[in-house]
């Protein structure tokens, strides 16, 4: 029953996010969080899907224009720092892992789960 979950948390994301739109002035409300601002007064970016259509279209006609055997290959390599905590990298990027305390961990990162879940929420 996975799913139902993560379909239920990104409701309340979306909510959050509906939350934080105009009020009845027409100005936006940022979300607050103990007296911080956790998004800013104006979303800076949105998704623009067509640049990412045309993108992903021009990523699959240079995929069918290879020599058929010719592999695409994309990788990524973890290493353990300490226990359970890793170092990832992907495509230039870092990340860190670690599990919480009681799965053997010191919560220094995310679990790889936790990646997961929000890559399914993305």
């Amino acid at each position: 029953m996975g799913v139902p979950r993560i379909q239920c948390q990104t409701v309340r994301f979306k909510l959050l996010m509906r939350s934080a739109g105009s009020n009845s002035q027409g100005k936006s409300n940022p979300i607050r969080s103990k007296g911080k601002v956790t998004m800013t007064d104006e979303i800076k970016s949105r998704v623009n899907l067509e640049q990412m259509r045309l993108e992903y279209e021009k990523f699959r006609s240079s995929v069918a224009s290879r020599p058929a055997g010719k592999k695409i290959s994309f990788r990524a390599v973890a290493r353990i720092l300490e226990d359970v905590h890793l170092e990832g990298r992907v495509r230039g990027h870092r990340v860190e892992c670690d599990e919480p305390p009681e799965r053997g961990g010191k919560n220094r990162g995310p679990a790889p789960l936790d990646y997961f879940l929000i890559g399914a929420a993305f």
